[in-house]
């Protein structure tokens, strides 16, 4: 493929239509085309294979046992108990291995073939839920404080939550075109995408509602959280949270902005339309199972050193301190360049320059006597 693959895949996808129709209807194979492969991401689903049967299958010359996973948007994760029977019916009617519960509060379906991918589509939809935006390079499933019913704060929250994610949804109609058969209108594969452009985000992008003192979604690390400060009256506002703004490179810590009802969609939505202009698009590259890698530096950890200070103390120093380290060719382990001679404390340094000149005028040793290296015995 291309330098930069998945952009590219985006650009001429007509709005994430691509070839999905063509590679659904394909009785060959249980695959999908590499295009639709990252296009189908953005309707919520992955092309997966089984790979515990994976070398199996090689040696008797078929293909991957393909399936796909399918995860839900679900706002907070709230369903009501009609929906919850119907997702527990669809996943055994469709899907293998039960129904799974994400950390981001959606549900997912995994083991669903590929003929069966749109009418497991088609009832989640019956259910009232879709799985629109679920995965991809957009907004994901916004996370928000575990339960709405335990106060009026937190109803109102998961609220504003739920209406944020439905005002971030890509604005095509490719989604409701190739699962519930919706008619193609003029423009079809030409709408406008005011919030994620034409590429769409070079990431994914996570927001988070936070209501204090419980941080159960974890909000400092999202790319966009709002933090609730609850008044006197029983009203909130919110602190925005926009932790490396998801960007540019991370900060130490993010900068809270203090935001009002009426600002709060504004401001994530201006915060996610910054994505498409931004980010490092050129790092999307599709990368081969073997590539070339960036060579690792291994160290001999030394021992520490003892250093006399100004004060006359020995001080002990960090064993890395002075440490010369000579590159190598990528496959061997990389060594010290030479052996360090670490610093001795002052008594052990001194007994040992009094015990080396004692050697040295010691020139009548019976050793040094009897060994053919020795000059002074062997001379005259």
């Amino acid at each position: 493929m291309s330098a930069h693959s998945v952009e590219h895949i985006k650009q001429d996808s007509a709005r994430l239509r691509g070839t999905l129709l063509e590679s659904l209807a394909n009785p060959i194979t249980g695959a999908l085309a590499d295009g639709d492969q990252t296009l189908i991401k953005y309707h919520g689903s992955y092309q997966q294979d089984d790979r515990d049967i994976r070398e199996e299958r090689r040696r008797q010359k078929l293909e991957p046992d393909y399936s796909f996973m399918i995860r839900t948007r679900t706002p907070g994760g709230v369903v009501t108990p009609a929906q919850w029977l119907k997702l527990d019916a669809i996943a055994t009617t469709y899907a293998e291995r039960g129904l799974r519960i994400t950390t981001r509060q959606a549900f997912q379906f995994h083991g669903v073939i590929k003929t069966r991918l749109k009418p497991t589509m088609q009832a989640i939809n019956a259910a009232l839920i879709d799985t629109l935006a679920a995965c991809g390079d957009v907004n994901r499933n916004v996370v928000v404080a575990a339960n709405p019913l335990l106060s009026p704060v937190h109803a109102t929250v998961h609220a504003q939550a739920a209406a944020l994610s439905e005002r971030l949804l890509p604005n095509t109609r490719a989604y409701y075109e190739i699962w519930l058969d919706e008619e193609k209108v003029a423009g079809s594969g030409e709408e406008t995408e005011p919030v994620y452009g034409e590429t769409y985000l070079p990431r994914k992008f996570k927001i988070a509602f936070a209501i204090p003192p419980t941080n159960d979604v974890d909000v400092f690390a999202q790319d966009l959280g709002f933090i609730a400060i609850i008044e006197g009256d029983g009203s909130w506002s919110a602190t925005t949270s926009a932790s490396a703004a998801a960007w540019a490179r991370p900060t130490a810590m993010p900068r809270p902005i203090r935001a009002r009802r009426r600002h709060r969609l504004h401001r994530a939505r201006a915060v996610v339309r910054g994505g498409p202009g931004r980010g490092h698009r050129a790092a999307r590259l599709r990368q081969p199972r073997w590539r070339k890698r960036a060579p690792e530096v291994h160290h001999r950890r030394p021992r520490p050193r003892l250093v006399q200070g100004r004060s006359g103390a020995a001080r002990r120093l960090s064993p890395w301190a002075g440490a010369a380290v000579r590159l190598r060719p990528q496959r061997r382990p990389l060594r010290l360049a030479r052996r360090q001679r670490w610093p001795l404390p002052p008594d052990r340094a001194e007994s040992r320059r009094a015990h080396g000149r004692q050697r040295r005028r010691s020139s009548t040793s019976p050793a040094c006597a009897k060994s053919p290296r020795c000059t002074k015995a062997n001379s005259g």
